[in-house]
């Protein structure tokens, strides 16, 4: 599952740097940025109340009745029943799980496990729950665009530091 976050950050300076050290700073600033995102932010969308946060559709009412009967059984539903992505808990402990993250100078690729039914592209009639748990919203665009600018200039202060002249 690819989570789509596009930041660009603009290097001043740059022709002190090698484009080799350009692009291995930003692989590393891109890494980074979808780490942090993984750790701290997806998490959010298993909580009660994200389906308003990222606007979410509503669900059917009833789906959400049949959900809250079952929970307040002790059936196997997570959270009372409340959060919008959380059924069994199957969804969330896959995704919560350490991923894959794939990085390049322009991009960075997450890549975790989902069940089957969490798909990117929905099927007819269905909610493409693939890209409401991997949503990224404007006050955490901010956020993740300034950790990574942070990483980019701390990667161009350590190659800086670090550079070595041959005599």
């Amino acid at each position: 599952m690819t989570v789509p976050v596009y930041i660009s950050v603009e290097i001043k300076d740059a022709a002190a740097l090698s484009v080799r050290d350009v692009r291995r700073i930003r692989k590393a600033a891109n890494r980074a940025t979808a780490l942090l995102w993984h750790r701290h932010y997806l998490r959010r969308h298993f909580r009660p109340g994200a389906d308003v946060k990222y606007g979410y559709p509503a669900r059917s009412p009833k789906y959400l009745d049949r959900k809250r009967r079952r929970a307040s059984r002790g059936h196997y539903v997570k959270e009372g029943g409340n959060a919008p992505l959380v059924y069994s808990g199957l969804s969330r402990s896959r995704m919560m799980r350490p991923p894959t993250i794939r990085a390049y100078p322009t991009r960075a690729r997450v890549d975790m496990a989902a069940p089957s039914y969490f798909r990117m592209t929905p099927r007819a009639g269905k909610h493409p729950l693939g890209r409401q748990a991997t949503k990224v919203i404007e006050n955490e665009r901010r956020p993740l665009t300034a950790h990574n600018a942070k990483e980019t200039e701390r990667g161009i202060n350590a190659t800086r530091r670090t550079k070595k002249t041959r005599v």
